[in-house]
C-alpha cells in the first residue's frame, strides 16, 4: 500500500472525508520543514530506517502527495510562525531527508488533548507499527481519552476482538516483552505464551525453546497447552498432599485432658472422650453390650461408695 493511499485513509477516518476535501481546497498551505518541531506527544517509539529510505526516494522523485498536519505554536522567530507536527511525522523526516526545504500542511487549531488524540488514532492504524506500539497506542486511548475496544476498533477499521486480542499483549512479563519489542518472537508466539497464566519461569523457558527451535506459532500453542496441562497436574498432586497432611482445624485438647482420657480407657477397657471449655464439659465412655455397661455402673458406683 503506497502512503498517499494510507494517509488519505488516514485523514479521512480522523476528520471526515468531507473535512478533507475542504481541507485540501481551501487550508492546504506550504511551510518550510525547518519551522515545524516534532510532537512531544508521539506515541511511536520506533521509526524504521529501511521504510523511512522508501519514502525519502519516494519524495525525492515525486514530491510530498499528502498534506501532514500541524498547529501552531508559540515560539515565533523573526516573524515567521513555529509549527509542531500533529500527524505525518514519516512524511516530515523523510522530507528533511530529501533535502527538499517545504512540505505542504494542513493547519489545525487544536489543544493538546485533541493533539495527542489524533496522533494516537493515526499512529495506530498504520501497518508499520510494531504490535507493542499498536497495544500501548489502544491502551491510552482507553485510559486517557475513554473509548472503549469497540470504539478503537470503529475508528480505525479493526473488530473489537482483534483491539482486544493487541492490549492482551501488555500483560506480558517484561523479560518476555523485551524478546518482542527485539523481534526474537512474535506477536503471535506471545499470546500463545500467555496461555501460561502468571508463571513466568515457565514463559521464559518456552520462549527460549521457541527461539532455540525456530518454533511456529501453532507449535508454540501446542507446546503451551502441554505445559499448562502438567502445571495443572501438579498443582492438583500438591493439593493432594495438603489435604492428606493438614492438621484439623480448631483447638489442640489439653495435655492432661489426653492423659486422662487414656487412663480411664484402661480402667474401663473402652473408648473415652473428654470434652472441655469454659470451665465444664462431658465424659463419653462407649460400650458395646448390656454387660459392658452393666460392669462399667459397678465399677462407677463401688468407687462412689
Amino acid at each position: 500500500m503506497s502512503d498517499k493511499k494510507s494517509l488519505g485513509k488516514g485523514l479521512g477516518a480522523l476528520l471526515g472525508d468531507d473535512a478533507v476535501d475542504a481541507a485540501e481546497k481551501h487550508r492546504v498551505r506550504t511551510v518550510p520543514v525547518e519551522t515545524i518541531r516534532p510532537n512531544p506527544y508521539q506515541p511511536r517509539r520506533i521509526l524504521k530506517e529501511d521504510a523511512l529510505k522508501d519514502l525519502t526516494d519516494s519524495i525525492k522523485q515525486q514530491g510530498v502527495l499528502q498534506p501532514i498536519l500541524v498547529r501552531k505554536v508559540a515560539g515565533a522567530k523573526k516573524g515567521e510562525p513555529i509549527y509542531e507536527l500533529i500527524a505525518g511525522e514519516r512524511r516530515w523526516r523523510a522530507t528533511q531527508n530529501a533535502g527538499l526545504g517545504d512540505i505542504p500542511v494542513i493547519i489545525k487549531d487544536w489543544d493538546d488533548n485533541r493533539t495527542l488524540e489524533v496522533a494516537l488514532l493515526e499512529n495506530v492504524q498504520r501497518e508499520d507499527l510494531t504490535a507493542l506500539e499498536t497495544a500501548r497506542g489502544y491502551e491510552r486511548l482507553l485510559q486517557e481519552f475513554g473509548y472503549s475496544h469497540a470504539q478503537i476498533g470503529e475508528r480505525i477499521g479493526k473488530s473489537r476482538m482483534a483491539v482486544s486480542n493487541a492490549l492482551r499483549l501488555l500483560q506480558l512479563p517484561q523479560p518476555i516483552v523485551e524478546l518482542l519489542e527485539q523481534e526474537k518472537i512474535s506477536a503471535g508466539h506471545a499470546r500463545a505464551l500467555l496461555g501460561l497464566g502468571d508463571n513466568v519461569r515457565v514463559m521464559i523457558i518456552v520462549a527460549n525453546q521457541i527461539i532455540d527451535e525456530s518454533l511456529s506459532v501453532r507449535d508454540t500453542e501446542a507446546l503451551v497447552r502441554n505445559e499448562a496441562q502438567l502445571a495443572e497436574a501438579e498443582e492438583n498432586d500438591e493439593r493432594s498432599k495438603d489435604a492428606t497432611t493438614k492438621k484439623p482445624k480448631g483447638r489442640q485438647k489439653d495435655p492432661a485432658i489426653i492423659g486422662w482420657e487414656e487412663r480411664l480407657a484402661q480402667s474401663f477397657d473402652t473408648k473415652v472422650s473428654i470434652t472441655h471449655a469454659k470451665g465444664k464439659g462431658k465424659i463419653s465412655l462407649n460400650y458395646e453390650s448390656m454387660d459392658d455397661l452393666e460392669k462399667m455402673m459397678e465399677m462407677l458406683l463401688s468407687e462412689a461408695s
